[in-house]
């Protein structure tokens, strides 16, 4: 596994080399408070906005049959998905 581990307190985060760019609108008010955070805040900030992204990807791909079907059931949905597709 390529990246830095951070541990946290109920999980733990692996970091990748930053890449892309996301952009996120929010109050001034909030961005002038952002401003005035040290930089070890910033960077638990940051963190946090990353968890954040990661469970909400999580989530979309959420789906309950994976846990609540058999294997053979699972197959047989996978496989008429493709068909489909």
């Amino acid at each position: 596994m390529r990246g830095k581990m951070a541990n946290r307190e109920d999980r733990t985060v692996v970091k990748y080399k930053l890449e892309e760019s996301y952009t996120l609108r929010i109050p001034s008010i909030t961005k002038k408070y952002i401003d005035q955070l040290p930089k070890k805040l910033k960077k638990q900030l940051n963190e946090e906005i990353l968890v954040v992204m990661a469970r909400v990807i999580h989530q979309s791909k959420f789906n309950p049959l994976d846990y609540l079907s058999s294997k053979i059931e699972k197959e047989l949905r996978d496989q008429d998905q493709n068909e489909k597709g």
